[in-house]
């Protein structure tokens, strides 16, 4: 008996550091989901359209469509070293990104806006792949997150 006990109280405690372990990387995921996206940004959009979920849909459909198309005219500009156009691009992406609540490629296209013309070219050119990463990663988390709030 006491070997029986001895071995549900072991049990017992392993579910309890699976729970915990748990809980800590569900907290982690909401705090990554935090950081890329903004929810009360897509929640303001659905007020906007009085509900229902179109217009989040549509916003979200051409973010994608002329984001994608501004990263590579900003990739162009860059090695052409227009700079000053990829600040204008920079710019306006960004006011896009907060639009939809993405709010790290808000802050990555503030930087790049900010200082594109200071940096060198490894420079300039790791912080397009990082825009350009972190790009996708917002667009999954905002197809994820409209999908989870049933926007």
């Amino acid at each position: 008996m006491a070997l029986s006990l001895s071995w549900l109280r072991r049990l017992k405690f392993k579910k309890q550091i699976d729970d915990q372990i748990r809980e800590q990387t569900a907290e982690a995921a909401v705090h990554a989901s935090n950081a890329l996206i903004d929810t009360d940004a897509l929640l303001r959009l659905k007020e906007l359209d009085e509900g229902k979920s179109e217009l989040i849909q549509q916003v979200t459909e051409l973010f994608y469509t002329n984001t994608y198309t501004e990263i590579k005219q900003m990739e162009t500009s860059a090695n052409r070293q227009e700079l000053f156009e990829v600040r204008e691009i920079a710019h306006r992406m960004r006011s896009s990104a907060l639009s939809l609540g993405a709010k790290a490629m808000a802050d990555i296209c503030s930087h790049i806006e900010k200082h594109f013309e200071d940096w060198d070219e490894a420079h300039r050119n790791r912080s397009l792949k990082e825009l350009e990463n972190c790009f996708i990663l917002s667009m999954n988390e905002l197809r994820r997150v409209t999908k989870e709030l049933s926007l």
